[in-house]
């Protein structure tokens, strides 16, 4: 294996974000952080791939100079920082519609992921909201740390629109198991769960290898001359 890799060193290395490339403090330590220099000094891509939304990515990473694309919102935007251009696989606006009414019906802290940002209802951002969904000490802090306070909230998102992923943290257990069955009825729908009580919310096509494919069809390199961390 370490020989044909000497043969044939890989083009481009993805890494996840959050208990991968980061260390328990969310921090890019100055280890890993010599390490990129180092794979993008052998001639390879180095692409940071997340589940945060583009501004929800540490600036340590997002402003690497030696990083010039990023897989976001489990893959549904691979922003390019040079051209700012980027491949998009959004929930659309139909979908997010049926997405919004059926979320509606349950008791759920919303958070919308649309051009780059993390956008939650202002009136929900108060310690007594947090309290009264259950949202744990570590999300608390990630919440006010990185997403925007939307005063109007409800009147925007109420219109349908394209976004690139829709979060909800359930107060009741049972009612995560309701939406889930609700929404598994639409194909182009995708859901998913990285945490208790939580779901994350995609198209169908929507995920970090796909984007990982279509960034390399894109750049000309062959899968196969790729390494997904």
């Amino acid at each position: 294996m370490k020989e044909n890799l000497k043969k044939n060193p890989p083009r481009l290395i993805a890494s996840d974000l959050d208990g991968t490339l980061l260390n328990n403090n969310a921090y890019l330590t100055p280890e890993n952080k010599a390490a990129i220099s180092k794979i993008v000094e052998k001639g390879a891509l180095f692409v940071p791939a997340s589940g945060r939304a583009l501004y929800e990515i540490a600036s340590e990473v997002r402003e690497l100079d030696c990083v010039r694309y990023l897989i976001t919102s489990n893959g549904a935007r691979v922003i390019d920082k040079k051209t700012g251009g980027s491949i998009n696989t959004l929930i659309n606006k139909e979908d997010f519609n049926i997405i919004y009414e059926v979320m509606r019906d349950f008791s759920v802290y919303l958070t919308v992921h649309h051009e780059g940002m993390s956008f939650v209802d202002e009136e929900l951002t108060t310690p007594d909201a947090m309290e009264y969904y259950g949202i744990s000490e570590y999300y608390k802090e990630h919440l006010k740390k990185t997403c925007v306070k939307m005063p109007h909230f409800k009147d925007y998102f109420s219109v349908p629109r394209a976004v690139e992923m829709v979060c909800g943290f359930f107060k009741y257990e049972n009612e995560l198991e309701k939406c889930i069955q609700r929404l598994s009825k639409y194909p182009s729908i995708f859901v998913t769960s990285s945490t208790a009580g939580s779901l994350e919310i995609l198209s169908a096509n929507a995920t970090k290898g796909n984007a990982l494919a279509s960034l390399a069809k894109d750049l000309g390199i062959d899968i196969a001359d790729t390494v997904a961390v």
